[in-house]
């Protein structure tokens, strides 16, 4: 085959592919992209883990978020975090490393995924749906994988399933997700005078 028809060969092989087809990384970052260029987001949620199941919400800003269900609340700035524990009337007022934002706020995968971890298509089908699964690059740490469950057209997160190294399972599944909501800096602090009778530990 000279070079000429070599050429139109591989032409037509490339021409095969899809034009559309995208990876798990383009899901991912799209979907991240989307929550990043958000002015503020508030989100409903249920969250199960074992047989324990429960509603919450979640506000954010960037890096910064206020969390709330039934048995905790917890407030971010992107450097403290304060959590409160209505039954012993006790917030603890600490510095959390990665790991702890993520097990309290696992939107927060998205931002950093690229960095932290390898991603790959879950062999799990659904229709309109994009199943995208993450490894931890780094051995040593507390998560064995992430299920994220992304709408295949609008490109945001739907379903978290979190999966740690002795296989316990928490589900986060969005139940609805606004991209515009205005949240003032007052909102990612711990608000002490609505909490007066609460104890303060600090561990910073």
């Amino acid at each position: 085959m000279n070079l000429k028809k070599s050429l139109v060969a591989v032409a037509v092989l490339l021409c095969a592919v899809p034009a559309f087809a995208q990876s798990s990384y383009d899901i991912l970052r799209k979907a991240a992209t989307k929550l990043e260029a958000a002015k503020g987001i508030q989100c409903s949620f249920t969250l199960k883990s074992g047989e324990h199941s429960t509603e919450g919400s979640l506000k954010s800003q960037g890096d910064r978020f206020y969390l709330k269900t039934p048995v905790s609340s917890t407030w971010y700035d992107g450097k403290q975090m304060w959590a409160m524990n209505p039954s012993t009337h006790e917030t603890t007022l600490y510095i959390p490393d990665v790991e702890e934002v993520l097990e309290v706020n696992p939107m927060a995968y998205l931002r950093n995924f690229s960095k932290d971890y390898f991603s790959a298509f879950s062999k799990k089908k659904v229709d309109g749906k994009h199943i995208v699964l993450l490894n931890p690059r780094k051995k040593g740490g507390q998560v064995r994988a992430i299920e994220i469950t992304v709408d295949a057209t609008t490109f945001l997160p739907e379903k978290f399933i979190v999966r740690t190294m002795d296989n316990r399972r928490t589900y986060l599944t969005v139940r609805a997700l606004k991209l515009n909501a205005t949240h003032p800096a007052s909102t990612f602090t711990y608000p002490a005078s609505s909490y007066k009778g609460y104890k303060v530990i600090d561990l910073r």
